[in-house]
């Protein structure tokens, strides 16, 4: 029978932590920021141009813009999981409006269009720059979103969606 002391079980404890590190630094590097940015690449248009990269030690952070639309879209990846943390959009020109033609569940068939599983925790019609827009929140089982609509045309204003990133 082994017997292990403290100082054992301190050393064999840091050996696996140390062997730990390197196997998740290694399976890290193997994915690589092209990898990431051609994952990221894939949840938006064609028509949008990559503008900025940014690297940390957890993430890549990619932005990218469509002229076409004055559309920003940033996508979050994790190095780890080499999986999808965070996406955001942003429509520069379409706004809110002064005409509500849509109601609450309208802008909620919205959002389940995309997401057939969403269940909402805030569907609210609010005034911004003196122009109303629907603000949704919502949940499925693989993430927390955010959505901003414009209630005469249902057109997204804003998108926020944070994945559950295991």
């Amino acid at each position: 029978m082994l017997k292990l002391t403290g100082k054992k079980l301190t050393a064999l404890a840091a050996a696996a932590l140390t062997t730990l590190t390197i196997s998740a630094t290694a399976f890290a590097a193997a994915f690589t920021s092209a990898d990431a940015q051609s994952m990221a690449a894939k949840l938006v248009p064609a028509s949008a141009t990559h503008v900025a990269t940014k690297e940390d030690f957890n993430e890549y952070e990619f932005k990218f813009f469509d002229n076409g639309t004055a559309t920003s879209y940033e996508v979050e990846i994790s190095k780890l999981t080499q999986s999808v943390k965070e996406y955001k959009m942003e429509a520069r020109t379409i706004l809110g409006s002064r005409n509500i033609v849509l109601s609450a569940a309208d802008a909620q068939a919205v959002v389940t269009k995309e997401y057939p599983n969403a269940s909402f925790h805030k569907v609210k019609l609010d005034m911004d720059d003196g122009l109303y827009e629907y603000e949704l929140k919502f949940t499925t089982p693989e993430l927390r979103g955010e959505m901003v609509l414009n209630p005469e045309t249902g057109a997204v204003i804003e998108k926020e969606l944070r994945y559950n990133v295991r």
